[in-house]
């Protein structure tokens, strides 16, 4: 990284099958260019607590994102998969409004009454 640059930020929402040994390649190339990359951890996975509602679950996760940056807003979310969905589901209550989102895989999705129908 050159001198005076700022290391950019990215916070990762893992998808169903995310592993973090999957990312362990891809942390060291972006240290190198001076990228830190963070995962967000999911309530009622790898030993934590389960969340009591969607809206907790989403509360923790927003906490999550927040707390791995100084400033409360990471420079991007990259999210898989689950992830993705997550993401969305913190949008449109409100959080990650000025953080460019990346999604990759499908997401499919339907607020409507009736479940989710893609």
């Amino acid at each position: 990284m050159a001198p005076g640059m700022s290391t950019r930020h990215v916070v990762f929402l893992g998808g169903n099958g995310h592993c973090t040994a999957r990312l362990t390649p891809a942390r060291a190339a972006l240290v190198r260019e001076g990228v830190r990359l963070t995962e967000a951890r999911y309530p009622g996975f790898e030993g934590r607590p389960r969340a009591g509602d969607l809206d907790r679950f989403l509360q923790a996760v927003s906490d999550e994102i927040r707390s791995a940056d100084r400033d409360g807003s990471p420079a991007r979310v990259y999210a898989t998969g689950i992830g993705a969905l997550i993401a969305l589901g913190l949008r449109a209550r409100g959080k990650l409004r000025d953080v460019p989102l990346l999604l990759q895989a499908p997401v499919l999705w339907d607020w409507s009454e009736g479940g989710c129908r893609g």
